[in-house]
């Protein structure tokens, strides 16, 4: 048995409105991460040159005023060492629209025959806009819709891990990055503040196969997230991979800013396609998410879906 122990702190991007963290939970990397040789790559059976991925996620109910987020990212690996990549995404929420373009690099450097410290840049160009002839459904008080003129930010994302995996089963991966979005004033007006959020994630994985072919494991795993000043969020989760062809995932979210309080559960499903399609050295992954509002849902947010893909050669 295998086992591996990931407690990584991380910060996520923040584009104007706040989305689900099921949007964070699923197969596909959508954070900057430095330690992707350890978390994203991991239950592959090779190392792969290039990895490209796209996703959708929309409300199931009110599609015109729900959140939507979309977007791709293109990376590549070069010699186990490097990674570097670009991607781009909208997201929508009501009359606000962001989009973002971004790029980042990652360098791995190996201390010891079972450590290495990777650390990396992440910088984009963002774009919030605002149109007030679409019929809002958020409290005109938020302090979201309050700093929502349209603007152009960049993002900016440093970030270093450290990862060892000692002489036994167990690895260990630890790290920070930094994300924040700064407005360049090319707005109306310059009283526009950057919006800030820190994710803090951690979890652990018993692999019951002993290769990655037909790979089986499950996990469990936290994730706590707060916007900072204005909300918190956290996610308790598990999760399940049979055989190397399908995996699910269940959790639990809620919140303790104002009080303690439910906010939603989510499904996961995903299906790795590389061995039913026998694609070697390659791989194709699915997956969906559906998340389910808890008590009285904010600002009329409703059941969400999302569907990604992922495809490694």
């Amino acid at each position: 048995m295998k086992y591996l122990v990931l407690i990584s702190i991380l910060l996520i991007r923040l584009n104007g409105q706040q989305l689900s963290l099921s949007t964070f939970q699923n197969n596909i990397p959508q954070l900057f991460n430095p330690a992707a040789w350890n978390t994203d790559i991991l239950s592959y059976s090779f190392l792969p040159n290039n990895q490209f991925s796209i996703y959708y996620r929309s409300q199931f109910i009110g599609l015109n005023l729900g959140p939507k987020y979309f977007g791709g990212h293109y990376d590549h690996f070069s010699n186990n060492k490097v990674i570097f990549g670009a991607g781009i995404n909208q997201e929508s929420f009501g009359p606000l629209t962001s989009t973002n373009v971004s790029g980042r690099y990652a360098y791995k450097i190996k201390l010891n025959n079972w450590s290495f410290l990777s650390g990396g840049l992440g910088m984009g160009f963002n774009y919030n806009g605002y149109n007030p002839s679409k019929i809002t459904i958020r409290d005109p008080d938020d302090p979201l819709a309050e700093n929502s003129e349209n603007s152009i930010g960049m993002v900016f994302t440093p970030g270093a891990f450290i990862s060892s995996s000692g002489k036994t089963d167990i690895t260990y991966v630890f790290g920070a990055s930094y994300n924040n979005l700064v407005s360049l004033l090319f707005s109306k007006t310059n009283n526009i503040k950057a919006l800030k959020a820190i994710t803090i994630h951690g979890s652990i994985t018993k692999f019951l196969s002993p290769g990655y072919k037909k790979l089986s494991y499950y996990n469990l795993s936290f994730v706590y997230r707060q916007n900072l000043n204005i909300s918190d969020d956290t996610d308790v989760s598990f999760k399940y991979q049979w055989n190397g062809l399908i995996s699910l995932q269940s959790g639990f979210r809620f919140g303790t800013f104002n009080k303690l309080a439910a906010h939603a559960i989510h499904f996961d499903v995903g299906i790795p396609m590389t061995k039913i399609l026998k694609l070697g050295n390659r791989a194709l992954g699915i997956n969906y998410s559906c998340d389910v509002p808890l008590g009285n849902p904010v600002n009329g947010v409703g059941l969400s879906h999302e569907i990604s893909f992922g495809f490694l050669f």
